[in-house]
């Protein structure tokens, strides 16, 4: 990622706190409350360097969104698994 879309994060106390806590292997992280696309930037930027991230929602559609986005943020081809009904 840019580091024009980096920097705004790394001024910010929580962003520390989850870069740190993935760091030290404090995971999974819950993020909510985030603006869509803030989601997956914020996403993005706290795992670039992982090799794999799952990303949970509620529902088929808020899946698509969150496919789309990362496939504009995450270095990584995301992969969508559509909910199948039991």
């Amino acid at each position: 990622m840019a580091k024009y879309f980096r920097n705004p994060l790394t001024k910010s106390s929580a962003y520390r706190e989850w870069s740190g806590a993935l760091r030290e292997g404090r995971a999974p992280l819950c993020l909510s409350g985030n603006v869509d696309t803030q989601l997956m930037h914020l996403t993005a930027e706290l795992c670039s360097g992982y090799k794999r991230v799952l990303v949970l929602t509620y529902n088929e559609i808020r899946a698509k969104e969150l496919y789309e986005d990362a496939a504009a943020f995450l270095s990584l081809s995301p992969s969508l698994y559509p909910a199948r009904d039991l």
